[in-house]
């Protein structure tokens, strides 16, 4: 899915370590649809490459951001995400 529009925020940079000792990064990004019927969409940007793109970006910067949306069940609740891809 192709995402164009807006930064509207950046969240806070959350990293970890992984039960096998790798380090890992994750950064949401806020983006504002543009045209009619705006929205806003949080995608996120899992591991060290791609938040380095998220540490440059401003808010109110134009973006293309390319995502893969996916949903899953657990304990019979539907839970959603998108990540860039």
């Amino acid at each position: 899915m192709k995402i164009i529009g807006k930064v509207y925020k950046v969240d806070d940079l959350i990293s970890g370590q992984s039960d096998n000792g790798n380090d890992w990064e994750k950064q949401t990004v806020i983006v504002q649809t543009m045209g009619e019927g705006q929205k806003l969409l949080a995608v996120d940007f899992m591991g060290m490459r791609k938040t380095a793109v998220t540490k440059q970006l401003k808010e109110g910067q134009l973006v293309e951001i390319s995502a893969a949306v996916e949903s899953r069940e657990y304990n019979a609740v539907v839970q959603g995400e998108m990540q860039m891809e």
